[in-house]
């Protein structure tokens, strides 16, 4: 049940950081906070840790995890990219790259867990 509602809150932080932006023409701080390198950065952790307790716990299967262990250095290496561009300022707006590698790799856990 646990991990059914961190699908769900990983989920709907992802919704809000992919849909968000372009929904007006000025942000407000709300959105500025959801949409900052820090929230994708922690999303994208958690999504993993839950994932590799998952693994550890053996309800999963182990078959995809260099697959998600692969998307989450792609994403390490982006988010590490951006933090340098925006002068290791974490509250900087994250960047379409970022997002776009963090749902990639919360869809590659998503379909793990389908896998089981």
């Amino acid at each position: 049940m646990r991990n059914k509602i961190n699908a769900i809150g990983v989920a709907a932080l992802l919704a809000m950081l992919v849909f968000t932006p372009g929904m007006t023409c000025q942000k407000s701080p709300k959105q500025i906070t959801y949409n900052t390198l820090a929230s994708v950065g922690y999303t994208t952790d958690a999504a993993l840790k839950s994932y590799l307790d998952l693994v550890a716990r053996g309800d999963v299967p182990t078959t995809a995890l260099p697959k998600v262990t692969e998307r989450y250095t792609t994403f390490q290496a982006i988010y590490s990219l951006a933090l340098n561009a925006a002068q290791m300022n974490p509250n900087t707006v994250a960047g379409a790259d970022v997002i776009a590698a963090s749902v990639t790799v919360i869809n590659e856990i998503e379909k793990a867990k389908v896998a089981k």
